[in-house]
């Protein structure tokens, strides 16, 4: 695939910026300039990253991705010296690295970092033990494209939510009933907010964006973003990401029943 082929899979990928296959689009591009079986994508504004991305060539690799994306969240990142270094640099050069993954082999990875409008991005892009590894041709091609491929992911992050929990994982929870928790959870410690309120952020720490928060509960966006703006001001967040690294733990409490077809 030539320069011009590269430009318009990436135009491709930014139409959908903001729209429900953008993932699927994300690992098509990748795997069209790349290679991959697999990719992973995780956003944060604070200490605890988030997946925005997590896709794979199949069906049965997507559990094990989706399961890797949520531990990485959960507690993996901590040891991870290339996500702390992310935090620092607008664009880290692509580095190669190999690491043994539980229950699934050895993957070769390319990783790309950086920092846009102060928002950390991970973005790894993985080959399974079954193909050759990355070579410098695909290390360049990161290099090349890797700037354009974080500010892509970084303005669709700024629009459609990270990937909810509930989706993250296969679990035996309802979604609804997961919803009900967490709401209980932020009421339970947070007895100045109202109920719209609670709600309102429970769905947030969920995924949810403003058009289906407004959806779900029948009111405008309008009113959505008001009840958001009056509850991050009582509780001192400014934002989802804020918010959501607050409530981490209390989205993890709700995961002692998730089990993996």
């Amino acid at each position: 695939m030539d320069r011009h082929d590269d430009i318009d899979t990436l135009t491709g990928l930014t139409a959908r910026i903001g729209s429900p296959g953008f993932c699927t689009g994300f690992f098509d591009c990748a795997d069209r300039l790349f290679g991959i079986d697999q990719c992973c994508v995780f956003v944060s504004g604070g200490a605890h990253p988030r997946p925005l991305v997590a896709e794979a060539r199949d069906a049965a690799m997507l559990r094990h991705v989706r399961e890797l994306a949520y531990n990485y969240m959960r507690r993996d990142h901590r040891a991870d010296p290339l996500w702390n270094r992310s935090r620092a640099f607008a664009f880290c050069e692509p580095e190669l690295r190999r690491r043994t993954q539980l229950r699934h082999g050895v993957l070769h990875e390319i990783v790309l970092n950086g920092v846009a409008n102060g928002s950390c991005l991970q973005i790894v892009l993985a080959r399974g033990p079954e193909r050759p590894d990355f070579d410098d041709a695909a290390v360049a091609q990161a290099s090349r494209w890797g700037q354009m491929l974080l500010t892509i992911v970084q303005k669709h992050s700024e629009i459609a939510p990270v990937l909810p929990v509930a989706q993250s994982v296969q679990v035996r929870i309802p979604h609804d009933e997961l919803l009900a928790r967490v709401r209980r959870a932020i009421g339970e410690e947070n007895d100045n907010l109202s109920p719209r309120e609670v709600e309102i952020c429970a769905s947030i720490v969920l995924g949810y964006t403003m058009v289906g928060i407004s959806l779900n509960l029948g009111i405008s966006v309008n009113t959505v973003a008001t009840h958001r703006k009056h509850a991050y001001a009582k509780l001192g967040v400014s934002s989802q990401n804020e918010l959501f690294a607050r409530y981490l733990t209390q989205v993890e409490n709700q995961m002692p029943r998730v089990q993996f077809n």
